[in-house]
């Protein structure tokens, strides 16, 4: 994730839902087969989050029965 981060020209102090999301569909478009839900990267941001390098956690805008799918 860091190098992404780098890579986007932001830092985590950035990452919410909107950036995680783009994320994981960076990876997926990749080939990448591990990290590849937001779900997937929770323990990782809640380390974050305890550290405060991220900000607090945010609610996503819209979550359907799409998104519930790929969660899974």
């Amino acid at each position: 994730m860091s190098r992404w981060v780098l890579a986007e020209g932001t830092d985590g102090s950035a990452l919410n839902a909107v950036t995680v999301e783009a994320f994981v569909l960076s990876r997926r478009a990749a080939g990448y087969s591990s990290l590849l839900t937001v779900r997937a990267l929770r323990p990782l941001l809640v380390y974050l989050r305890g550290l405060g390098v991220v900000p607090a956690h945010d609610v996503r805008a819209s979550v359907g029965p799409v998104e519930v799918a790929l969660e899974r």
